[in-house]
């Protein structure tokens, strides 16, 4: 998500080409949509980083979107947009309290970028105010949360901000949607989406949309895009290109190693305390290149993965205080179940 893919899978993911039509009379997918469906959905960018993301309004006070797009973002610099061309139109700041991100994300753990862990890639935008006004919503275009993801049924609608290409430099973004089917893996930890739009693929920019299941007469909110994976050979390749660059990086951590016990054996330190600067020489981040990441947008073998909400809605409770659905039944601190 940093400039033109910096880190691996850094960028959110993203959308497709057709622009959603919110009216009262919208077609989706062969049938009729809840007007209301994506009014919650808004555009989440990181001035310093230059990061895109989407996020889903889920509380007067609360955004969701996936902790890879805030991980590494500080309050103020966000800024946010619910046009339909956000890039063209006017974004603004919002009074964040606090950015949180899930304790199970673990996308840069020990200093090596991962491909995104899904089941953890989870984020909280708290607000210190209620900001509904703000981006001329209201309480009933709030999208209720689905509770079980055996309630749903396909087509689901991914709807948020994204990149119809991708070049060096980002070509525009707008609200866009894309109908998925879904499975669960284990333990309903993540969903897997896929495309059912034939070639037509979710592509970078576009992480922490909201996966809504839509009925016709009311949209539920069922997950929020957490990654995109490549697939098949493009994913043969990632795993070359990547097995290369971790060797390259590991040659030169060993060499700084080598550098740094010879020095401080000089200075005279105790090999207890090399051996502890030694441990703290990191591996540096993977950056794959930006010709190869281009290869994902729209590519038939990419599979998206979304965080199921109703997983998460005790975590939310406990590091906002705010419940997002009546009667929540979470368990007491220190009990297990």
């Amino acid at each position: 998500m940093k400039k033109a893919l910096v880190s691996t899978f850094k960028i959110g993911l993203a959308s497709m080409t057709m622009t959603v039509a919110f009216s009262a009379s919208a077609i989706i997918g062969g049938r009729s949509a809840d007007p209301r469906i994506g009014r919650s959905s808004i555009y989440i960018f990181d001035e310093r980083a230059e990061n895109a993301c989407t996020g889903v309004v889920v509380h007067p006070r609360l955004i969701l979107t996936a902790a890879h797009c805030v991980v590494n973002s500080k309050k103020e610099s966000l800024t946010f947009s619910n046009e339909s061309s956000p890039q063209e139109g006017r974004r603004f700041h919002l009074p964040i309290a606090e950015l949180v991100t899930n304790e199970a994300y673990a996308g840069a753990r020990n200093g090596i970028q991962t491909v995104t862990q899904s089941a953890g890639d989870l984020a909280i935008i708290l607000m210190s105010e209620p900001v509904l006004s703000k981006l001329g919503l209201e309480q009933k275009d709030l999208p209720p949360i689905v509770r079980s993801v055996d309630q749903v049924t396909p087509p689901l609608r991914v709807i948020g901000y994204g990149f119809s290409s991708r070049n060096s430099r980002f070509s525009s973004t707008s609200r866009r949607e894309l109908l998925v089917s879904t499975r669960a893996t284990a333990n309903a930890r993540t969903l897997t989406l896929e495309s059912m739009e034939g070639s037509r693929t979710p592509c970078f920019g576009d992480s922490g949309s909201g996966v809504f299941a839509d009925d016709g007469s009311i949209a539920r909110l069922v997950g929020i895009v957490s990654s995109i994976r490549a697939g098949g050979k493009l994913a043969e390749t990632f795993a070359a290109e990547t097995a290369k660059l971790r060797a390259k990086k590991e040659e030169k951590r060993q060499s700084q190693i080598a550098k740094l016990r010879q020095k401080k054996a000089r200075d005279g330190l105790s090999t207890e305390a090399i051996e502890a600067l030694v441990a703290e020489v990191k591996l540096e981040p993977i950056r794959l290149s930006e010709s190869l990441m281009i290869r994902v947008c729209g590519d038939v073998d990419t599979v998206t993965q979304a965080v199921p909400v109703a997983r998460h809605l005790c975590w939310i409770r406990e590091a906002t205080s705010i419940s997002l659905v009546p009667e929540l039944d979470c368990p007491r601190p220190g009990v297990n179940r």
